[in-house]
């Protein structure tokens, strides 16, 4: 308990913030690396459209969520085939909604 509320007061110096913070995310299994820099779960990933299906022939598969549904846009034989179809989707629809939400 003592080494707790050590830790606790050390945090809490180096952040210049309230032990009460602290300790609540102490207490929520947070490390002293992810109370110091305020990430909870480490780096966010970018989507990138596709992942990796096979060996041979065609390797990648590319999909894109659109209006809550998974849309399977094809596979590929490159990351670069497989990634284009995705950033092809994502732009063609994006335009389609901006300009069906300016015509209402």
């Amino acid at each position: 308990m003592i080494e707790i509320q050590t830790r606790i007061t050390r945090l809490a110096k180096a952040l210049g913030t309230t032990e009460y913070l602290v300790r609540s995310r102490v207490s929520h299994g947070w490390t002293d690396k992810q109370i110091l820099t305020g990430k909870p779960y480490g780096r966010r990933r970018k989507a990138k459209g596709y992942y990796k299906i096979g060996t041979k022939g065609r390797k990648y598969q590319a999909q894109a969520r659109y209006k809550g549904k998974m849309v399977c846009l094809g596979s590929y034989t490159t990351k670069k085939e497989a990634h284009q179809a995705y950033l092809d989707f994502i732009y063609a629809n994006a335009r389609r909604d901006n300009r069906a939400s300016k015509s209402t």
